[in-house]
């Protein structure tokens, strides 16, 4: 069987799964399955991003980054400081490494045709949103901590239903292209960056 008929058959399980869990409003999403399935992005639903809440289901025994949390170092000082959704068809991780650097966001989503991120798991890619179009230079302390982040991520994803209301980068572009176009610059989905004041 050629990789992306395996790819295909592995999306179509994912979807069919996904069929028969809870909806991803009960992972913190504010937006409802209906508005996922219209393709409608969080700022066209009219949602206020001080209504988004930050998702917990990823951090339980049984969630995607059992075994990390947020607010502790898992990676020299990187750690997670606040996640998202599944918003508009990803879930989206802030990450700092301690407190001298300016936070950084990090999507993930699921298994394209062909994998470009620059760390994948089984079914999900995790994908640097930092405006560099995926050509930016990704220092080797970020890298490290992308890789610890796929490790513990691999463990913890046999459970398909934990990957409900996420979908591939190029689905959510398509989906979502407004708030996907504004992706890279934001820190926090859907809430545009802060601008220094003269």
């Amino acid at each position: 069987m050629e990789v992306a008929q395996v790819k295909k058959t592995r999306r179509e399980f994912l979807k069919n799964a996904g069929k028969v869990t809870v909806a991803a409003g009960a992972i913190g999403l504010g937006l409802s399955n209906a508005q996922a399935a219209t393709g409608d992005s969080v700022r066209s639903t009219g949602v206020p991003s001080m209504n988004l809440t930050p998702a917990t289901a990823p951090l339980p025994e049984d969630g995607l980054l059992n075994g990390i949390g947020t607010g502790k170092p898992f990676s020299d000082d990187w750690q997670i400081t606040n996640i998202y959704g599944p918003v508009a068809g990803g879930l989206t991780l802030v990450l700092q490494d301690g407190d001298s650097q300016r936070p950084l966001r990090v999507d993930l989503c699921l298994q394209g045709d062909e994998t470009r991120a620059p760390v994948s798991t089984r079914y999900l890619e995790l994908f640097v949103m930092d405006g560099g179009g995926g050509e930016g230079c990704i220092d080797e302390s970020l890298f490290k901590a992308l890789e610890v982040l796929g490790q513990t991520i691999r463990r913890n994803e046999s459970d398909v239903r934990l990957l409900e209301g996420i979908l591939t980068f190029d689905e959510r572009w398509d989906l979502y292209p407004d708030f996907m176009a504004c992706a890279a610059s934001e820190l926090e989905p859907g809430v545009e960056p802060k601008t220094k004041k003269r």
